[in-house]
């Protein structure tokens, strides 16, 4: 029948979900796995702070003939501390940030720091991955720890015969681990890495929110929409691709030739 493959990321334990057999897919063009190997880098832009109005915080306290709006009399650390605590919700940031223009700018450092965690969580640069298929038996070598290795193969009493003793258990154990790590529970991921705001069942369900949120999109898109090739390094002449094995110290390059003394060699 043939093997069904799939690519995991055992440090993020997230996977592809079933690719096909392999050759249903491995000819098709890959960019979006591709781009998952890449590390991201942040343009410049994000990093400028922005300047909506020529009205600070401490200048809306400081005249009297303004009423400031209530969340403005607090001080500008304890803004900055609220920003901070809505760093695990996205969504709430964004509400948060949005009260003003004030705050917008007031929030920027905060927001900064979550597309920073966003984008390095998204990437499966430096991770350990392996393409899989369900036919798979033993593993590579040193690819899991030994904790990886207990929790996948869970021993227990109805895993041994009474006939068996540990050693005959460990080498039943190595010929199902590819197996197990196959069926193992991993979260699964869309290769469409966009990051919305704009996108999702909680604002879906909240459509008067959605609506102002809306409002929003044209003016500030670059932080209600993450776009994940905003984020890739732009190609230049003379760049080659190379995947590494680094537990085998091998590479594969786009490259026919390339030097061993420069540091596309894995030995340097």
């Amino acid at each position: 029948m043939g093997q069904y493959w799939k690519i995991r990321n055992i440090d993020y334990e997230e996977t592809t979900g079933d690719l096909g057999k392999l050759g249903e897919f491995f000819w098709y063009g890959h960019d979006d796995v591709i781009s998952l190997l890449i590390t991201p880098v942040i343009p410049p832009h994000f990093k400028s702070k922005p300047v909506l109005s020529k009205t600070s915080v401490s200048e809306v306290k400081d005249d009297s003939t303004i009423s400031p709006p209530t969340l403005l009399t607090l001080p500008v650390e304890l803004l900055v501390v609220i920003a901070e605590e809505l760093m695990d919700d996205y969504l709430n940031l964004i509400c948060f940030s949005l009260t003003c223009v004030s705050m917008w700018e007031l929030t920027h450092p905060v927001r900064y720091r979550v597309l920073e965690s966003e984008l390095r969580y998204k990437s499966w640069a430096g991770c350990r991955i392996i393409l899989l298929g369900d036919y798979a038996q033993n593993l590579p070598k040193g690819i899991l720890t030994a904790e990886e290795i207990g929790q996948l193969t869970m021993k227990n009493e109805d895993d041994k015969d009474s006939d068996e003793d540990e050693e005959d258990l460990d080498k039943k154990m190595d010929k199902t681990l590819g197996r197990r790590l196959y069926k193992a529970d991993f979260r699964r991921i869309s290769l469409r890495l966009n990051i919305s705001v704009l996108e999702g069942r909680r604002l879906r369900d909240r459509y008067s929110l959605y609506k102002e949120l809306s409002k929003f999109d044209r003016r500030f898109r670059p932080w209600l929409s993450f776009d994940w090739n905003r984020f890739l390094p732009r190609e230049a002449e003379g760049d080659s691709w190379m995947v590494r094995n680094f537990s085998k110290r091998e590479f594969v390059a786009t490259d026919a030739n390339p030097d061993p003394k420069n540091d596309h060699d894995p030995k340097n």
